[in-house]
């Protein structure tokens, strides 16, 4: 049966008439064939599979030969199924068309806009088009235009010859390009004896490439303009007779043309084509490129050549000013070595020393430089798997539809199950053989999460979760394509931005992750990467801060505690447990300190924490713990049905007391109690500059709290902080909850917050972790803004004489936030500071009269921008109203540059400029 339906396919297929397809239908073949269309549609599912046969999901759906319609119109058909006949038929078209090109690595990809202009110009009616193509030196434009003249040729639009000129070598002598471009006549200069043709003559019916068009002096480039208006020239020495030429003329240049020719030629030149640069073209162009170049070397040495992975790598990740060039330089001076050092051998083996020596560091970060590639392995990758595309389909245009600022329960239900899912099939489905050849090292990716976890005082992330995202990021470098037309830049990155807004998570976490691996690890699909790994990381964070409880496994062993950890988290569904492993080699003393800086690193994130011990010295481990702000249950011979009991209790938010006692009573256990110290709470205040400003510090906060705290806020001096630590009395007196100000001290087990990070309110996680024991999450929230308001007062008070800063400031507040929500910004600390004042200074000014500078061009700048004038003068009508005032265009305009100028490169108050303003 699968025979007579291809047959059938392949006979109507090259009798097609595509303006009746009713032939060519599942009915219709089903009728055809006789047999019913459950069969025939299985066996058409199959026949489409293996590409014998293409779809096109019309209504009927229709069904083609793949033989017979590349056999019919002489080309290559890239898909199996097209959604319209019209995609189809473009495809095929656009295939005919650019079989010149197939060679031009990028042709369908990066270059293909500038393919289609070029093949546009040599097509358009006449003589075609003239082209400038504009690139960085060696980005292939000379090559480009030797491709656009086979196009040319092979389609009948050009029958002459391809004739280049390089412009820059009669950049000193424009009498000679004269001669040569247009000939000349007998006697029109010494020595001529003859009449002879110049280039415009031979190239008649062809293309003239004027290479380095910018070489070109401006009498040169007048005669070439004045030619390109009529098709018609003179020759040097005969200004009576005109000469004809139908040629297409092609330029190119490495200069800004508006800078490099005459105003008068740039005009008769309808297309200029940037030809971008190497580095910025996709990562698989780059592969595609060495491949290209170490293969055509494997043909001209006539021998193997194999490369490391470390040279590889290199090559791959280095940026070449020179670009493509550049690179087949390099590629020959390496091949060069390495035949020179493996003369008798029949393979050339390429190192990283054969490469020159600028590029010897850039290996740094890659495992060996003796793992050997050969030529054909080098695009040896895989395309995305299809079950991991469903799943970046599925969250983009599940968050797509989601018009809200926030997610409710079921909605979040709907991520953390979809990425369970996608976990799933990176920690289960991907096998280890199919890891990216670079063979990222699991150490690495460990070290990295490490500082993230110190920098950003985030969870301790298990081994299981370690190796899910070393996996991530071992098969996101190995991933080339995706499928743009679901999965286009624009979605994932609005994707990305809303989970990082729907989960409160700091983008810098996972900007921090990227920059610290990617001159290790080269992943082209950066923003599919960044999205995958948010998600990771909210689906690792979902219950982090859930728990009022931490609990931690200490047991003997290479791996006991974690595996045991990572095994009962896995049945309960949710990160319970962190572990410790005790070697047995291990000193007794080291497990004690890791477990003091565990404890240390909760500090007010838990209510309390549970150690499960197994047997032996960690039964007295209670023995070397002080006390902490939380009560530390000690529980004996740990095993994994006591972890199940004491975990599901946990999620159940039990009290330490009744896990405790529950577990004991139920499980050959003791456990023993260690009660929370009850010292008085502080907040340390400091500045670098000196006691003063740590005092204003104090006041200010004081000032913005929302509400009374059992809590001392104490400004303290930094240089004695830094020095002595926490040797200082102080730290046995009281209980630091963290260290508020401009500088970091660095203790150890101290959280520190910066007063730069309240008022922009960077890090909300972090600032909310630390004071949620005292506020709620909004009330953090007014917190940080109450401080900048509060900060602001401070200074208006060195700069308004009349208006009371107290009384104006909230005004100026609503207008801000008014303002940032109508033109959608979101202005940082130091600009909404300096706006602040400079409101409050504008209102005082106009109250007085005071006359202001009359602002340049004012009518263009107010048609120009009649959107903001609109909304800045609806927010402005609260102010007018309470001060009796009316604001003018100027201060309107005046406005809309103080913004605009340093909305995009405004800096974060610093420690200088807290200073300063304190001390107006």
């Amino acid at each position: 049966m699968e025979q007579a339906i291809l047959n059938y396919i392949n006979q109507q297929t090259e009798n097609i008439d595509w303006n009746d397809l009713d032939f060519l239908t599942l009915n219709a073949i089903s009728l055809e064939v006789n047999r019913n269309k459950k069969e025939v549609q299985k066996t058409l599912f199959e026949l489409n599979k293996n590409g014998k046969i293409i779809k096109i999901n019309t209504h009927p759906i229709i069904y083609v030969s793949r033989l017979m319609l590349e056999k019919k119109y002489n080309t290559s058909i890239s898909e199996n199924v097209y959604e319209t006949l019209d995609e189809l038929l473009k495809d095929i078209r656009f295939s005919k068309i650019d079989s010149s090109f197939h060679e031009l690595i990028g042709y369908n990809g990066s270059l293909k806009s500038c393919i289609n202009q070029c093949v546009a110009a040599i097509q358009y009616p006449g003589n075609g088009l003239p082209i400038l193509l504009m690139g960085s030196s060696g980005t292939g434009k000379s090559y480009i235009a030797r491709l656009i003249y086979e196009h040319g040729h092979s389609i009948g639009r050009i029958k002459g010859d391809f004739i280049p000129v390089n412009c820059s070598e009669y950049s000193n002598n424009p009498e000679l390009f004269l001669t040569n471009v247009f000939g000349y006549k007998k006697g029109s200069y010494t020595g001529a004896e003859k009449d002879n043709q110049g280039i415009l003559h031979y190239a008649n019916n062809g293309i003239l490439f004027l290479d380095e068009v910018h070489g070109l002096p401006p009498e040169c480039q007048e005669k070439i303009f004045q030619f390109m208006d009529s098709g018609s020239y003179h020759m040097v020495g005969d200004n009576v007779q005109w000469y004809k030429s139908n040629v297409q003329i092609i330029m190119a240049t490495t200069e800004n043309p508006n800078q490099v020719l005459l105003k008068t030629l740039l005009r008769r030149i309808p297309l200029i084509v940037q030809i971008p640069d190497l580095n910025d073209r996709p990562l698989q162009e780059r592969r595609e490129l060495i491949h290209y170049l170490f293969t055509k070397e494997e043909k001209h040495v006539g021998k193997e050549i194999q490369l490391s992975r470390m040279v590889y790598h290199v090559l791959q990740a280095t940026s070449f000013t020179g670009n493509i060039g550049e690179v087949k330089n390099i590629i020959k001076t390496a091949v060069a070595n390495g035949l020179l050092k493996s003369q008798k051998d029949e393979i050339i083996h390429i190192h990283i020393n054969d490469l020159p020596p600028k590029f010897y560091k850039k290996g740094a970060n890659i495992l060996d430089d003796k793992v050997m590639l050969s030529v054909k392995q080098l695009l040896n990758k895989r395309e995305e798997n299809h079950n991991f595309y469903q799943f970046h389909y599925d969250i983009i245009n599940h968050l797509k539809n989601n018009k809200h600022s926030f997610l409710n329960e079921t909605e979040k239900q709907y991520i953390y199950g979809k990425t369970k899912i996608y976990i799933d099939l990176l920690f289960y489905d991907l096998k280890q053989d199919e890891i990216y050849q670079n063979n990222i090292n699991l150490d690495f990716i460990t070290q990295v999460l490490k500082i993230i976890e110190n920098k950003y005082h985030s969870k301790h992330f298990t081994n299981s979760e370690i190796e899910i995202i070393y996996k991530l990021v071992a098969f996101s470098a190995d991933i080339l394509t995706l499928n743009k037309k679901a999965l286009d830049d624009e979605s994932v990155r609005t994707c990305y931005k809303k989970v990082l807004d729907y989960f409160l998570v700091d983008e810098k976490i996972i900007e921090d992750f990227y920059e610290l691996i990617k001159d290790t690890v080269l992943i082209e699909n950066v923003d599919i990467f960044k999205l995958d790994l948010l998600l990771l990381f909210v689906y690792f964070l979902k219950d982090f801060n859930d728990l009022t409880t931490a609990s931690v496994i200490i047991a003997h062993g290479y791996s006991i505690a974690s595996e045991m950890a990572n095994n009962v988290n896995h049945l309960l569904e949710r990160h319970v447990f962190d572990s410790i492993d005790m070697p047995l080699d291990c000193d007794f003393k080291d497990v004690v300190d890791k477990l003091i800086i565990y404890l240390d690193g909760l500090s007010k994130k838990r209510n309390d924490v549970i150690v499960l011990v197994d047997m032996g010295s960690l039964e007295n481990i209670y023995r070397y713990l002080s006390s902490y702000p939380f009560n530390i249950g000690i529980i004996d011979n740990v095993t994994t049905k006591l972890c199940l009991e004491v975990g599901t209790k946990l999620i159940q938010n039990e009290s330490i007391i009744n896990v405790l006692e529950q577990a004991s009573s139920q499980n050959v256990s003791h456990y023993t109690l260690i009660e929370k110290e009850k010292k008085q709470e502080i907040i340390l205040t400091i500045c670098e500059t000196g006691l003063g400003m740590a005092n204003a510090i104090a006041d200010l906060v004081k000032q913005s709290l929302p509400k009374k705290i059992d809590i001392l806020i104490i400004p303290y001096d930094y240089q004695s902080l830094v020095a002595e630590g926490k040797k200082l009395p102080l730290f046995h007196t009281y209980h630091v909850c963290f260290i508020l100000g401009t500088t970091d001290p660095n203790l150890e087990g101290i959280p520190f917050l910066s007063i730069f990070e309240i008022m922009d309110q960077r890090n909300a996680n972090y600032i909310q972790g630390l004071m949620k024991n005292y506020f709620s999450d909004s009330e953090v929230s007014q917190f940080c803004n109450e401080l900048l308001k509060n900060f602001t007062i401070e200074n208006l008070k060195n700069y308004l004489n009349v208006i009371s800063p107290q009384k104006i400031i909230d005004d100026i507040q609503a207008f801000v936030n008014d303002v940032q929500k109508e033109l959608d910004i979101q202005l940082n600390s130091n600009l909404t500071c300096c706006l602040y004042i400079h409101l409050a200074c504008m209102v005082e000014r106009i109250l007085l009269h005071e006359e202001i500078n009359r602002f340049e061009a004012l009518d263009t700048i107010i048609n120009h921008n009649q959107d903001f004038f609109k909304k800045i003068k609806k927010s402005f009508k609260r102010i007018e109203k309470t001060y009796n005032i009316q604001i003018p265009d100027q201060e309107i305009a005046y406005l809309h540059e103080y913004i605009y100028s340093r909305y995009e490169g405004s800096k974060e108050i610093t420690d200088e400029i807290l200073s300063d303003l304190f001390n107006k």
